[in-house]
């Protein structure tokens, strides 16, 4: 409401951030954190606050996936590395390309999946950092080499348990879980 008294876009605009950024934190209004962070796009478009603006199409990304607007979800994941390259952040920009890897597998485009996956390793090799190998898990999963997935998945949850991110280290025990459940290694 502050920034909002003051006319101060940016202001305006990382509230609105903040805001879907606890929507997709508690999974309950995905329409209306697609709301927020495009208000936030229109008020940092043509600015200088560009990692801002790359964050908003980042959760308006998370948004369309939480509604299963999945062509619309990548579509903003491009986006959004389109701007993190121009700000020369190479790190949020494969991060990027492990989301639509992410989307693409969970679609079951695996062609598209493993090329994202790629260009995201080349980039986690760089800057040694391997916190989205569980897109190379998925992939090694749905070919069937457990091994290998467990690997990756073990690789990125030694990365969450180092971190206070709760919702990553849940998800990676799960799906640790569910390699052991497939290779019946109750």
């Amino acid at each position: 409401q502050k920034a909002k008294d003051l006319r101060f876009a940016k202001g305006i605009a990382v509230a609105n951030i903040n805001l879907a950024w606890i929507n997709w934190l508690r999974s309950d209004d995905f329409p209306g954190m697609e709301l927020l962070c495009k208000n936030a796009i229109s008020l940092l478009d043509d600015s200088p606050h560009q990692k801002e603006f790359s964050h908003s199409w980042f959760l308006l990304a998370l948004s369309y996936w939480g509604q299963a607007k999945f062509s619309l979800s990548v579509e903003a994941f491009k986006r959004a590395s389109e701007i993190y390259a121009t700000i020369g952040d190479e790190l949020n920009q494969g991060i990027m390309y492990s989301y639509i890897a992410w989307v693409e597998e969970g679609r079951g485009q695996y062609a598209r999946s493993l090329n994202y996956s790629v260009k995201w390793l080349e980039v986690a090799n760089r800057h040694n950092d391997y916190r989205y190998s569980d897109v190379w898990a998925a992939l090694y999963k749905n070919i069937g080499d457990y091994e290998t997935s467990l690997h990756y998945y073990r690789q990125s949850a030694d990365v969450a348990f180092n971190s206070p991110r709760k919702d990553d280290q849940a998800f990676l025990t799960q799906a640790i879980g569910e390699i052991f459940f497939l290779k019946q290694n109750y």
